[in-house]
C-alpha cells in the first residue's frame, strides 16, 4: 500500500498573502487559545504585517527583530527540523528597514507577477531552442499590441451606473451633508452618486471597509462605505463609522460594530491605506482584518 503524498496548498504569492491574513478568522474558532502552533502562526502574521506596511517607525524595527527571533526559535522547537534560507533572510529585515525605510516600498511583488505570464508562454512553446529569445520576442510583441490597441492602458477612473438622480434623495443625506465640501452642500444636484467606482486600478463599492484614520490614542478608525459620490471628477466616500470594540489577538483582527448615527466623508488621498478591507463574520460578530501593522 502506497503512503499518501505529503499534502500542501498550491497558491500564487498574492493568494498566499491573502490566505495568511484571513486564516485567523477562518480557523480561529477551531484552535484552543494556548496552542503553540497557533502562536507560531500569530508571530508570522505580525511579521507579515510589519514587512508589508508602507509606513513604519523605529519601534517597528525593534519589534520586528524580536518577533523574528521568537518565531525562528519556536519553529525549530516545534518542527524538529532546520532552518530554510528564508528564515535566515528574516534576520536581516530589521537592519534593512532601519537603513532603507519600509520594506513594503522595496518589495518586488508586482515585478515578479510577470513571471506567471512568462511561464505560461514557456509551457506552450514547442521549441526548446533559445527559449529566452522566444520569450523576449513574444513579450515585446505583446507590449507593442497593447500600446497600439490601447487595451493595456488603464483609465484613471471607471464609474458604475447612477444610483439616484439627486444626492438629496440618498438615505441619511441630512446626517452627512455637513461633512461634504461647501460646493456640494450648495448644489447637491451636481453630484453624481454611483454604486461602484474603479479608481486608479482599485475598485470600491458599498459595504467595503476603509481605514480612515489612526492614532496612538484611539487606534485605527474604520468606516464602511455607504455612498460613493463624484463631484468635479473627484470621488468622495461617505462611510458609516465602525466602532472598534477590541483587537482580538487570537484571530489577529479588529472586532467592530457599525454606528449608523456617525458618518465620515473621505477622499482617496486622505485615507491611510487606499486598499479596501472586508468585513467578515466570526462567531456572530463583525471583524475587520487589517492589511498592515496598526498596533
Amino acid at each position: 500500500m502506497k503512503t499518501p503524498e505529503k499534502s500542501k496548498l498550491k497558491m500564487t504569492a498574492s493568494e498566499m498573502l491573502c490566505f495568511v491574513r484571513m486564516f485567523g478568522v477562518l480557523m480561529g474558532d477551531h484552535v484552543p487559545e494556548n496552542d503553540p502552533f497557533w502562536y507560531l502562526y500569530l508571530l508570522l502574521r505580525k511579521i507579515v504585517d510589519i514587512a508589508t506596511s508602507k509606513s513604519v517607525c523605529r519601534e517597528d524595527g525593534v519589534a520586528l527583530q524580536c518577533l523574528v527571533e521568537e518565531h525562528n526559535r519556536l519553529f525549530l522547537q516545534l518542527s524538529k527540523t532546520t532552518w530554510k534560507p528564508k528564515f535566515h533572510h528574516l534576520i536581516h529585515y530589521n537592519r534593512v528597514m532601519l537603513r532603507s525605510g519600509p520594506l513594503g516600498l522595496q518589495s518586488c511583488f508586482r515585478f515578479e507577477a510577470k513571471h506567471q505570464q512568462l511561464k505560461a508562454y514557456a509551457n506552450v512553446n514547442k521549441s526548446r531552442i533559445n527559449v529566452v529569445y522566444s520569450l523576449a520576442t513574444k513579450n515585446q510583441l505583446h507590449f507593442c499590441h497593447s500600446v497600439l490597441s490601447r487595451k493595456g492602458i488603464i483609465s484613471e477612473m471607471a464609474v458604475g451606473p447612477e444610483d439616484v438622480d439627486n444626492l438629496s434623495n440618498v438615505k441619511y443625506f441630512s446626517k452627512f451633508v455637513r461633512l461634504l465640501p461647501r460646493a456640494v452642500q450648495r448644489n447637491p444636484g451636481d453630484c453624481f452618486v454611483t454604486k461602484w467606482i474603479d479608481y486608479k486600478g482599485t475598485k470600491y463599492q458599498s459595504g467595503m471597509a476603509l481605514l480612515v484614520d489612526a492614532s496612538d490614542d484611539i487606534g485605527p478608525v474604520f468606516g464602511v462605505i455607504h455612498s460613493i459620490l463624484l463631484f468635479n471628477k473627484e470621488p468622495i466616500f461617505v462611510c458609516f463609522s465602525l466602532d472598534s470594540i477590541c483587537y482580538n489577538e487570537h484571530v489577529a483582527a479588529f472586532q467592530v460594530e457599525v454606528n449608523h448615527n456617525v458618518f465620515k466623508a473621505v477622499k482617496p488621498e486622505e485615507m491611510l491605506d487606499y486598499q479596501p478591507l472586508s468585513i467578515v463574520k466570526f462567531k456572530g460578530d463583525s471583524y475587520v482584518v487589517p492589511r498592515s501593522n496598526l498596533l
